[in-house]
């Protein structure tokens, strides 16, 4: 395996078969014509693995017969603490509706129910996770991906399932394709494009939620290997979930009355956000969890009897796995709470991630990025439910739409000898685990790369030294690496992603040290308040010349503004009693 034993060219290359890559391929063929060559590759398999297909029913977008864009764009700022690239919230709002409305179009062509209607037939909308004045509509996922990739048949885009890909190839500073290989022929590949663009999930670390398994950030430690820019690593994301059941759907159980118990039976969200209470957002929940914990409140639970007939049955429509393990387990979550956790997710959803602008180009020529793999600019922080699902679909339909423009305008050409050369020796690089016979077993290093950033002194309430701590320990990991064996190419697969998921740590413990204020996810017990006057700025990481370089970048306010110089961050308590 230390040659490539197929060549695939095409125009445009996508990688990641989720939301944001099938619509990226759809409008990238769609730009391209009939006569355009246009490839999707996946690790899994496109349509289905990824997060797309376990999206828990949440699409925000912009309606401008029904919504204010003032009051929007003050919401989705605030909420995301500043940190949201505003003219990526415009563009978004701009153009989320219509992407919307072509995908359920797509699904309607199929007898499928992509978006959830009223009994009029007018899409549904409701206000889940940190809406006040802002709604999301209601989205089937299954029927989604399937509704996309019925159309990308459709236009006669390239599919390759199984395919890792594990390093990307430039030549002179720009992008010409990637390399990988398919676990399950032992066949390596060059995808060679004339534009690339990187769509696949982030990085979960294996943590404790659905579906994300798989999600080990191998293109993101490609990407940083090819000197791409990152920004916002610093905001470990989270998520909440049961303690003991495999499951998701948080957006709907508290957009249908769930509320969040401690130990003594209190409501006690709204004393760390008097105004959205148990829809606070995902940064307001678990850092409230883990201080409720910390504290000696625990442990919390998820009480869901209020919701009424109609909204449990919306549930159930929506959320069908989650529904077939409570019902195999025997629980009935409406009946009795259920224990609740944060569930670390690492860069997914609004962590950090490859830094772009609103044509979601990177900073190397010919290379785009939309989706998950991205710190999701609108979000800021976190801002408000479904803004991963909006935004996901409309950078993936802007970077296709970019990259099959650009694809157009570069000449084919034949493969010059050192493009071919730096090919082989990348692979030869990669696979060099394979040819090693005395190495070591990487079973125990999962979890030690877990240890290193996931419990609460680590993850969650940090402080200098233990951040330091995590440092020393992932270089120790590192060291262990270079030692790893691989006896199978699904074996090399694995040992990719131990590779892969402590880099991306790295990044994120280097941009969390770099940032001494709390801010989002990012909570510094000593730096305990959100600093507007020193701190409005993007963390950026960059590898050059194989050395981590940070920096940082102001951050344009060109529609609103932060009114404080200094604020209280999430986790901390600003009400003496719970109230509505």
């Amino acid at each position: 395996m230390s040659q490539a034993h197929e060549l695939v060219e095409s125009d445009v290359l996508v990688v990641g078969g989720g939301l944001a890559g099938t619509l990226a391929a759809i409008a990238a063929k769609e730009r391209l014509g009939s006569e355009g060559k246009v490839v999707v590759a996946d690790k899994g398999k496109v349509g289905r693995s990824g997060q797309s297909a376990f999206a828990a029913g949440i699409f925000t977008a912009f309606d401008p017969e029904q919504d204010k864009i003032d009051v929007w764009m003050d919401e989705i700022v605030n909420w995301g603490e500043f940190l949201n690239d505003q003219a990526w919230c415009k563009l978004m709002f701009e153009n989320g509706l219509r992407v919307l409305k072509g995908i359920d179009r797509w699904g309607a062509e199929k007898g499928l129910t992509v978006f959830e209607k009223d009994g009029d037939g007018r899409l549904l909308r409701r206000r889940s996770r940190g809406h006040l004045n802002t709604m999301h509509y209601v989205v089937n996922s299954l029927p989604m991906m399937d509704a996309l990739t019925s159309k990308m048949r459709e236009r006669q885009v390239i599919t390759m399932n199984r395919l890792m890909v594990t390093d990307l190839v430039t030549v002179e500073g720009r992008i010409t394709g990637a390399v990988g290989f398919d676990y399950t022929t032992n066949r390596t590949y060059y995808l060679r494009a004339k534009t690339v663009i990187l769509c696949a999930s982030g990085c979960g670390f294996r943590s404790v939620f659905m579906g994300h398994r798989n999600l080990t950030g191998d293109l993101l430690a490609a990407a940083y290997d090819a000197g791409v820019t990152f920004r916002n690593m610093e905001q470990y994301a989270s998520n909440t979930t049961a303690k003991n059941y495999d499951i998701h759907g948080l957006n709907l159980y508290v957009g249908v009355g769930g509320r969040f118990l401690n130990a003594k039976g209190e409501e006690f969200m709204w004393q760390y956000h008097p105004v959205l209470g148990n829809r606070a957002r995902l940064q307001d929940l678990v850092l409230s969890f883990c201080r409720e914990i910390k504290e000696g409140r625990g442990p919390i639970y998820l009480d869901m009897s209020a919701a009424s007939q109609a909204d449990r049955a919306l549930c159930r429509k929506i959320l069908p796995e989650s529904f077939r393990l409570w019902d195999r387990a025997g629980i009935d979550p409406f009946q009795q709470p259920v224990e609740w956790i944060p569930a670390f997710y690492g860069t997914i959803t609004s962590g950090g991630g490859i830094h772009i602008n609103t044509r979601c180009e990177t900073n190397i020529p010919h290379l785009y990025a939309a989706g998950d793999i991205t710190p999701e600019p609108p979000h800021g922080t976190y801002s408000f439910g479904g803004i991963n699902l909006g935004f996901t679909a409309v950078s993936g339909w802007e970077a296709g739409s970019n990259a099959g423009s650009e694809a157009q305008s570069i000449q084919a050409s034949a493969i010059e000898k050192s493009e071919r050369a730096r090919a082989r020796e990348i692979l030869r690089n990669r696979m060099q685990n394979l040819m090693r016979a005395d190495g070591i077993s990487g079973d125990d290093l999962t979890t030690a790369i877990q240890q290193a950033i996931i419990p609460v002194d680590s993850g969650y309430f940090k402080t200098a030294a233990r951040l330091a701590e995590s440092w020393q320990s992932l270089e120790e990991i590192t060291e262990k690496l270079a030692s790893l064996r691989a006896g199978s190419a699904h074996e090399l697969m694995r040992v990719t992603e131990l590779e892969s998921m402590t880099k991306v740590a790295k990044l994120m413990v280097a941009a969390a040290r770099a940032r001494t204020e709390s801010r989002g996810y990012h909570f510094r017990e000593d730096y305990p308040f959100t600093d507007n006057e020193n701190w409005l700025k993007w963390v950026t990481i960059t590898n050059v010349d194989n050395e981590l370089k940070i920096d940082t970048q102001q951050v344009p306010t060109p529609y609103v503004q932060p009114k404080e110089k200094r604020s209280i961050p999430p986790g901390i308590k600003r009400a003496s009693s719970p109230g509505a």
